[in-house]
Parts: C-alpha cells; sequence; structure tokens
C-alpha cells in the first residue's frame, strides 16, 4: 500500500491486480520503487513497463511448500518479457 510506504519510510511498494493504478502510486510514494504484478501474462507485461515501472512480478518459477501457486513462470516467458520495448 503506498499510504502505508510513505508513512513508513519504505524503498517503496508492490501493486497487485486489484490495487491502485501507478500514477496514483506515484504521486504518493514518488520516485520510490514500484512494482506491478502481472500474473504470467506477457500481454499485461507489456502493459505495465510502458508506465514506468520499477519491476514486474510474473509468478512462480518453482513450487512451494509454504503457498499455492497460482501463476507458473516459465524460462520462456521471461525470455519475451526482456524483449519488451519499454518505450
Amino acid at each position: 500500500n503506498p499510504f502505508i510506504a510513505k508513512k513508513v519510510g519504505a524503498d517503496g511498494c508492490h501493486l497487485g491486480q486489484n490495487d491502485m493504478h501507478i500514477k496514483e502510486a506515484r504521486k504518493i510514494i514518488k520516485n520510490k520503487i514500484i512494482g506491478v504484478t502481472c500474473n504470467n501474462s506477457i500481454k499485461k507485461a507489456k502493459e505495465e513497463l510502458k508506465k514506468k515501472i520499477s519491476y514486474i512480478a510474473i509468478g512462480a518459477f518453482n513450487a512451494s511448500k509454504t503457498k499455492r501457486v497460482k501463476y507458473r513462470a516459465s524460462l520462456n516467458d521471461l525470455r519475451k518479457i526482456r524483449k519488451i520495448d519499454r518505450g
């Protein structure tokens, strides 16, 4: 949450799919780190990378014993995302 990040002096925040828009978050925490969840979607990654975010999360690469893995990313997904023009 950008409001909490600002209040506690965090280095940034991560925005999930149902969180506020990057523009709103930038107004709150300025030039701090902002990451966005893309849920293993190349299309979503393309959209988000054009919004001047700091990083994207694309999903888990490995299974987890502590968390249900809903979105699995592959090395091929990572290769495709690395080739996206950040405009």
